[in-house]
This record gives C-alpha cells, structure tokens and sequence, in this order.
C-alpha cells in the first residue's frame, strides 16, 4: 500500500491516508500506522515523542519509545461486544462463540 501525508483537518499533527494496492482506500493499517507516526514525528523540529493524526478510522496517536525504534499506536477502545452466539457452520465446530470490534487491525 501507499501512505500518504497531508495537513490534518481536525485539530491533529497529520492527516494519514491509506492506499491499498489496487488503488482503494483503507480505513486504516496498523503496522503501516506505526511506520507513519515514527515517519510523521520526523517531521517536526524538534522531533516529537508523540504525534497525532486523522484517519478514516479516526483521530490515532503514535508514541516513540525508546528514542524511536518502536512506535505504540493508541486505537478505539474495543466496541460491539457480542457474546454467547449461537454458530450456523455446518461443521464439527458447533457451539457459541464471542465477538467483539477492535477496529481496524
């Protein structure tokens, strides 16, 4: 995919865009997300520990730790929350099974 870096609209450090491969364009990717936020963080003077910016997904923010070879990325908090379904696979795994919305990975 392509990440792309524009001027945020909402209050944010960046505004971040992704782009897959046949030219759509995603909510979000988490591990492009953390290469961003290291990328995105270079870009101020002096270099910020954390920076923010929008996405499709929402408003993310990426922390350099331990100088900068590793970024933490701040997602939604967990939503949807759905337990004890009850399965229709026609499989031997019968039973129920949980669910909940982590966002976009």
């Amino acid at each position: 995919g392509l990440l792309a870096v524009e001027p945020a609209e909402s209050g944010a450090d960046y505004k971040f865009r992704y782009y897959n491969a046949d030219g759509s364009e995603a909510e979000m990717c988490g591990n492009g997300a953390r290469c961003f936020g290291a990328f995105a963080a270079r870009l101020s003077s002096p270099t910020k520990e954390v920076v923010t910016f929008e996405s499709i997904a929402g408003t993310l923010s990426a922390e350099l730790i331990g100088g900068s070879t590793n970024v933490r990325i701040a997602m939604c908090d967990p939503f949807d929350l759905h337990m004890n379904l009850k399965t229709d696979l026609k499989s031997d795994l019968l039973g129920d099974i949980h669910f909940v919305n982590t966002g976009v990975p």
